[in-house]
């Protein structure tokens, strides 16, 4: 497929509002948050082809308005009817409060909160703040969070919320080195014990004095290809 939203450009410049007027699949998946937003939202439109649905989806990462108009015109015919069964939408994590009002998604996938350039994100609780004015608007879509993300998993309290994590897949993580923004307890201040990291402040973590941790998730990533 070729790899240009200049369509998507030129509808946006016609009508700043084309993306809600376009008729929608019977499922609206949206992916957002700082990190793997591609990777997830292929992967999950591999997984509903799989189940021999037919999907479109931002294969490769254009993840702003124009972007998002020129997915969901491969997902419509000439007089705007689906032709697909399912669209997933890879989407800014700053600029949720303006794709998700006229994409309207049943459900949004968040994949992490981390530190990204201090220029434009400024800092995670800015990201948090911004992301949860966004989805919080929009009480019907379910919300799926990352239970080993503590930056993350407390985003629309108000929404239907599903915790997805990982088990400790390997013992050691070549990326829990980088930098951690989950140092001390958000309750009360002590230092966050971690019994393993994935990826800087992912994992499994603990508050020692007043016992915070991490959601319960209702689906855990145990093994890959057998490994244990």
């Amino acid at each position: 497929k070729h790899k240009s939203d200049m369509i998507g450009v030129l509808a946006y410049k016609l009508y700043p509002d084309f993306l809600s007027r376009m008729a929608k699949p019977k499922i609206c998946i949206m992916v957002t948050g700082t990190n793997g937003k591609t990777t997830t939202t292929s992967l999950i439109a591999n997984m509903l082809k799989n189940a021999g649905l037919k999907v479109e989806y931002s294969y490769w990462g254009a993840n702003m308005l124009a972007g998002h108009i020129k997915t969901m015109l491969d997902c419509v015919t000439f007089t705007n009817k689906p032709k697909v069964d399912a669209c997933i939408l890879e989407t800014d994590e700053l600029l949720i409060h303006n794709s998700m009002p006229q994409f309207r998604p049943q459900y949004l996938l968040v994949t992490n909160i981390c530190r990204d350039s201090i220029r434009r994100n400024a800092y995670p609780d800015y990201i948090f703040d911004r992301m949860d004015d966004g989805i919080s608007k929009y009480k019907d879509v379910t919300v799926l969070l990352h239970a080993n993300d503590p930056l993350s998993n407390g985003l629309a309290s108000g929404n239907p919320r599903i915790y997805i994590g990982a088990d400790r897949i390997f013992e050691h993580s070549a990326y829990a080195g980088f930098s951690n923004e989950f140092l001390t307890c958000p309750e009360c201040n002590s230092p966050i014990e971690y019994e393993f990291r994935h990826y800087r402040h992912v994992g499994r973590y603990r508050c020692p004095e007043c016992g915070l941790t991490n959601p319960e998730a209702k689906y855990i990533w145990e093994t890959i290809d057998g490994i244990s």
